[in-house]
């Protein structure tokens, strides 16, 4: 048992087994969800961003996730406290994100979002039902079905940075 199993006791000690999720095999059980730690540097990992998480790696986390990570332009989402996955600008910090990460033994995750509103460069916020938005206290109209296509692509787009970027979001390459 690890010294960290021994402090916390038999009842926690499977905390620190190893688990396989999909084709990764993470080294422990614990993990970071989503969350934003406001370290974004003009929406990207820069060096304050990546010792943030290189630290949580180090301390025993398995697995990492980044927060909600805007596909495409938004008028809501503000670039120097969060990550923005919108072009390629963005490869070469997750590159040395994962790179931090990896190096301390933990895997990193990108949450992609697509919030709605502003997201199309439309003036209306989008939904998948006409609603009031939770977030912009604004009435939502149904997306049509090109407006969705274009979402679709921006979300392959993204996922396809994500994957470049040497983050651990393909589960079933079994090579990592």
């Amino acid at each position: 048992m690890s010294d960290a199993a021994d402090a916390i006791g038999e009842r926690y000690a499977r905390l620190f087994e190893p688990i396989r999720v999909g084709a990764l095999t993470l080294r422990s059980r614990v993990f970071a969800s989503a969350h934003q730690p406001g370290l974004a540097d003009d929406g990207a990992p820069g060096p304050r961003y990546i010792a943030y998480h290189r630290a949580r790696a180090r301390s025993g986390f398995a697995m990492q996730i980044t927060g909600a990570t805007p596909i495409g332009p938004s008028n809501l989402w503000d670039p120097r406290w969060m990550l923005v996955n919108r072009d390629e600008s963005i490869v070469p910090g997750y590159q040395r994100l994962a790179e931090a990460v990896h190096g301390e033994g933990g895997r990193m995750l990108a949450q992609l979002m697509h919030p709605g509103a502003g997201e199309l460069g439309l003036a209306d916020v989008v939904s998948a039902s006409a609603h009031v938005s939770e977030l912009t206290r604004q009435p939502a109209r149904a997306i049509t079905a090109a407006e969705m296509d274009v979402v679709v692509e921006r979300y392959a787009a993204a996922a396809d940075r994500c994957r470049r970027g040497d983050l651990d979001g393909e589960m079933n390459d079994a090579s990592r």
